[in-house]
């Protein structure tokens, strides 16, 4: 393992985001992406009791799981996540909220990256690389259709 320029998204990876997510077709923002999966903070309270925020755990479980070891690799290597997760630390994080904050930049720029089919630019939000991603490449996500009511189905 060298020096890596560009957050790594493997071959089981990407194919397991493409399978659970449709191809990304259904999903328009980021945010709902992460809600899917399950990785988007959601309110924990009871009463007055205002609590914290914790990850909800109501998305796919296979997909959840997929991020969370990519993002363990991804802080493995030199790459601008691991400064992110480095930052998160010396922000006295948890550990595993670091992880799962990497998880989530990590399915951020993998959208991002699907829906503008741009190559992985230098400018995008603090990381540092200009070259493309590779399984991305070929990639070109459905077109988002209207919705129809289900009776024409019957």
């Amino acid at each position: 393992m060298g020096t890596h320029d560009e957050p790594e998204i493997g071959l089981i990876t990407a194919s397991t985001l493409l399978a659970e997510t449709f191809g990304l077709a259904v999903f328009v923002h980021p945010k709902q992406l992460a809600a899917y999966v399950g990785i988007a903070p959601a309110p924990y309270q009871s009463g007055t009791f205002p609590g914290h925020a914790r990850i909800s755990k109501l998305g796919n479980p296979r997909l959840r799981q997929v991020l969370y070891l990519a993002a363990i690799s991804a802080v493995k290597t030199d790459s601008p996540l691991r400064d992110f997760y480095q930052r998160l630390l010396a922000k006295w994080k948890l550990k595993k909220v670091a992880l799962i904050a990497v998880a989530r930049k990590l399915l951020t720029l993998a959208f991002m990256l699907a829906k503008t089919q741009r190559p992985y630019d230098h400018g995008l939000r603090g990381f540092r690389s200009a070259r493309p991603v590779v399984w991305l490449s070929g990639y070109r996500p459905a077109p988002l259709k209207s919705r129809t009511s289900l009776s024409g189905l019957a």
